[in-house]
């Protein structure tokens, strides 16, 4: 229960969504800004870079990631 409540918390779910609606869509940064309300491209930009910094560095949050990516369409 604690792993479901650690993806839905909101300190991970902007930055595990912003990260897959890249990789998944790849929709451009301002369109991800802009669903996630974010002041701009570059944020969302940095965003992504500590995901992605944080993927290579945390085995538990890449089995979080496989995870959510299991149940995507």
């Amino acid at each position: 229960m604690r792993k479901n409540k650690e993806l839905i918390s909101k300190n991970r779910t902007v930055p595990l969504w912003t990260y897959l609606m890249r990789k998944h869509t790849g929709a451009s940064l301002s369109e991800i800004g802009n669903r996630f309300v974010m002041r701009s491209y570059s944020s969302v930009s940095s965003v992504i870079q500590r995901m992605e910094q944080a993927l290579r560095e945390d085995v538990g949050l890449r089995k979080r990631i496989a995870d959510v990516e299991a149940i995507l369409p």
